[in-house]
């Protein structure tokens, strides 16, 4: 008598939309609690005092305000971005810490949200060696049933290390770090829209290369630090997103838009020496520029 044969492999039960959305949720609300204690702290004499309490340029949005907000490089950064949020706070609440600090955890919260969404992704890919994480179609079902539960748990599981790490301490509750919350949030939220983008062997264009440039543009002008998207998305390139046969000759093409503001960095950091207004660094001088130059491109693709 012959043997069955053995029975094929179940496929990962997916997750449901309500499932996904509850683990999105306890990722936000656990992040959003282990910084609850920060709400009852002041601010601090280690950079705030020159930020914050003795500087009366970011208190408000008026136009002698935006336009000192768009030109200085205070200690050395240029973050726009950041001191329109903290002068929205002043609007809003004056000086008193509660509101600043308030900002800086919701502001992780969301991140930390996002982080998830992104693992969750990069997981998928990560553990599909044969197929594309998602169809060429792009249906979002195809991504929940990659992997199901455990896939799901485990980009949980990452985003949790991340809402409460440790590390995550000194930018959420320090009010100066303001600009660390929010240039991770909006580089997760690049990550996602470039990841969203690319899934199914496509090249990145459309509405997902718009809202991964704009993300971008975002985290730039809330702190230098995320010049280093574009090596970020070369690496996910080769894993776990494995597009190398699309040819690196297009991948590299794909990323002049990302690297164009390093261009304009180099050009004017040795201007920070000599001015206190970094022209080249204005929005007319770079963001401006820099889409224009990817309209341009997208146009000549």
């Amino acid at each position: 008598m012959s043997e069955p044969e053995p029975s094929p492999l179940r496929p990962a039960e997916s997750v449901s939309p309500l499932a996904s959305a509850l683990l999105l949720l306890l990722v936000v609300a656990a992040a959003f609690v282990a910084f609850l204690p920060t709400l009852g702290a002041g601010f601090v004499n280690w950079d705030d005092d020159v930020n914050l309490t003795n500087n009366a340029n970011f208190r408000g949005l008026g136009w002698a305000n935006l336009r000192w907000m768009f030109t200085t490089t205070l200690l050395g950064n240029w973050i726009p971005l950041t001191w329109l949020s903290l002068g929205l706070n002043y609007a809003l609440g004056g000086m008193n810490p509660f509101g600043y600090h308030l900002v800086n955890v919701l502001l992780h919260a969301m991140g930390a949200g996002v982080f998830f969404l992104v693992a969750r992704r990069l997981l998928a890919s990560a553990f599909a060696p044969s197929r594309p994480a998602v169809s060429p179609s792009g249906n979002e079902g195809d991504v929940q049933s990659l992997g199901g539960w455990p896939i799901a748990l485990g980009a949980a599981l990452a985003a949790l290390v991340f809402a409460v790490h440790p590390l995550r301490v000194e930018s959420v509750a320090w009010i100066t770090e303001r600009r660390d919350v929010l240039c991770t949030l909006f580089y997760m939220v690049a990550v996602l829209a470039y990841v969203r983008g690319v899934e199914g062997g496509r090249g990145l264009g459309g509405g997902w290369r718009v809202a991964a440039l704009a993300a971008f543009a975002a985290s730039l002008l809330s702190k230098s630090m995320a010049m280093t998207l574009p090596l970020t998305l070369v690496i996910l390139d080769c894993y776990p997103l494995r597009r190398q046969a699309l040819g690196w000759r297009r991948l590299a093409r794909e990323k002049l838009p990302f690297a164009e503001p390093m261009r304009y960095g180099r050009r004017s950091s040795s201007s920070l020496s000599t001015t206190s207004t970094p022209a080249r660094l204005s929005p007319s001088s770079v963001v401006s520029r820099w889409i224009n130059r990817s309209r341009s491109r997208s146009a000549s693709e």
